[in-house]
């Protein structure tokens, strides 16, 4: 398995690439949906890019 842990500290929203370009699978994320004490969207990885709003994080795994 593969492991991917990022967190932006920031006051911006960033774009990452990822290491691997894979079917990565949430862990845990924040802020997550509907979450009413952390609202914002869910940090997501799509196209080989990871986006983070600001104080946004997570944890993605790609099982294998």
């Amino acid at each position: 398995a593969q492991l991917l842990v990022a967190c932006n500290p920031g006051s911006q929203s960033v774009k990452l690439k990822v290491p691997v370009e894979a079917a990565w699978a949430p862990v845990v994320v924040s802020p997550f949906p509907n979450c009413t004490f952390a609202p914002g969207p869910m940090p997501k990885i799509e196209q080989g890019m990871l986006s983070l709003d600001p104080l946004g994080c997570g944890v993605w795994v790609v099982k294998g």
